[in-house]
């Protein structure tokens, strides 16, 4: 597999430097990307890129956590984080916001939360301990030290979903969080979180003709929507 992997990647360069104007790119580009991210944002556009490509195959691995770079399980990556070794190329493509957020019923419920010393007395909703795959998603801890979620799960779909249901607090990207009417940021002048996405695939692929295309198309998109990843929210309290 080695061999023939190789071969293919330096076909790919090969036709980056004939010009692929005259060659319709084709092939199979598997993307691994974050639920989040995959799921409101990138599968809103990524169908244009593929109208726009016909001959390609695009696969969009939306658990990235079983998904390995580093076996080449995946073609480009986007991680909230940088790898720590290996022949990769990587860059930011944008910075966002975290905030708490409840739902409205649950505010009418249990009353106005005004102090970070009161969100301790609230449930939250959060990941799983044991399955949080990267640093970047444990975040509790920077809003009250010790904080643990009541109630966990893998999926931040499933997380606001419950926060919807009116369970308790929820941490969500704004661009999650402000697309829901019965949601509501809690304190979001006081505690945003910050975190940022990055691009990441090996060097080798970086200038490969089908692989090009795609990294500048998510360039693109991610740069025309800072304002969707780095909003501040329209309702809270």
């Amino acid at each position: 597999m080695e061999p023939a992997r190789a071969m293919s990647i330096e076909a790919d360069k090969m036709l980056g430097v004939v010009g692929e104007g005259t060659i319709p790119l084709s092939g199979v580009i598997r993307l691994s990307v974050p639920e989040g991210f995959g799921s409101f944002f990138i599968a809103d556009r990524l169908p244009h890129f593929a109208s726009q490509h016909p001959n390609l195959t695009i696969e969009m691995v939306n658990i990235q956590q079983i998904v390995s770079l580093s076996r080449r399980e995946a073609d480009i990556s986007i991680s909230l984080n940088t790898p720590k070794a290996g022949a990769y190329y990587f860059e930011k493509i944008c910075s966002y916001i975290l905030y708490i957020y409840a739902s409205k019923d649950y505010l009418k419920q249990y009353g106005k939360i005004e102090r970070r010393s009161d969100l301790a007395k609230h449930p939250f909703i959060g990941y799983i301990e044991d399955m949080i795959f990267t640093p970047e998603l444990n975040y509790l801890g920077e809003i009250v030290p010790g904080l643990r979620p009541s109630y966990q799960t893998s999926s931040v779909f499933a997380q606001a979903k419950a926060c919807r249901a009116g369970y308790g607090l929820c941490v969500l990207p704004y661009y999650m969080g402000n697309m829901f009417d019965d949601l509501v940021a809690v304190m979001p002048h006081s505690i945003p979180i910050h975190r940022d996405y990055f691009l990441v695939c090996h060097n080798d692929v970086i200038d490969a003709a089908r692989i090009r295309p795609l990294i500048d198309f998510i360039r693109a998109e991610t740069a025309k929507s800072n304002d969707w990843f780095a909003g501040f929210p329209s309702q809270f309290v």
